[in-house]
C-alpha cells in the first residue's frame, strides 16, 4: 500500500494500534478521550501516515498517567510493562518501530485472529471492560474489506 507523506504523522506506541480502532469513547480524562478520539478518526483513514513507537505517543500526550517519559499508570504500568505489551503488538504484526501506512496496519491487524488478540491484550486494564479483541478485528477488516475466517 502507498503511504501519502503529504499527510501529517500520527505517533503512536505498538499497542494503541489496536486500541484506536476499537475506540468506544472511555477514557482516563475528558482531554485523553477527546485526544483519543481525533487519534482514532485520523487513524481510520488508510493513507494517514504513521510513526510506530514503543514509548509514549500521541495519546500518551494528553493522559493523565504520563509522567516524564513513562507510563505511571497505577493499572498499566510502570512503562516497562507498557513497553513489552508495544513490542509484543509489533511482533504479532510483523513490524518494528517505524513509518507505516494505516492502510498496511489494517491489513495485518485484519490477520490476527480475535484468540490472538485476547493473548495480546489479556494484562490490558481496559481488557473485559468493552468486547475490544472483536471490535477491533472487526474494523480491521471493514477497513480493508478483508475476513480472514
Amino acid at each position: 500500500m502507498t503511504t501519502d507523506t503529504s499527510l501529517p504523522a500520527i505517533r503512536l506506541r505498538g499497542h494503541h494500534l489496536l486500541c484506536l480502532l476499537s475506540f468506544s469513547g472511555e477514557g482516563y480524562s475528558p482531554a485523553f478521550v477527546e485526544r483519543f478520539r481525533n487519534l482514532a478518526d485520523s487513524y481510520r483513514n488508510p493513507g494517514t501516515v504513521v510513526q510506530v513507537l514503543c514509548s509514549p505517543d500521541d495519546a500518551c500526550a494528553a493522559c493523565p498517567h504520563l509522567v516524564g517519559n513513562g507510563c505511571t499508570s497505577p493499572e498499566d504500568g510502570p512503562e516497562g510493562n507498557v513497553s513489552a505489551l508495544d513490542a509484543a503488538v509489533l511482533g504479532a504484526l510483523g513490524i518494528g518501530p517505524g513509518i507505516q501506512s494505516a492502510g498496511d496496519l489494517h491489513m495485518r491487524l485484519a490477520g490476527l485472529s480475535e484468540a490472538h488478540l485476547h493473548r495480546l491484550c489479556k494484562a490490558c486494564s481496559w481488557y473485559g471492560r468493552t468486547e475490544c479483541q472483536r471490535l477491533t478485528r472487526e474494523a480491521a477488516e471493514r477497513l480493508t474489506g478483508c475476513r480472514t475466517d
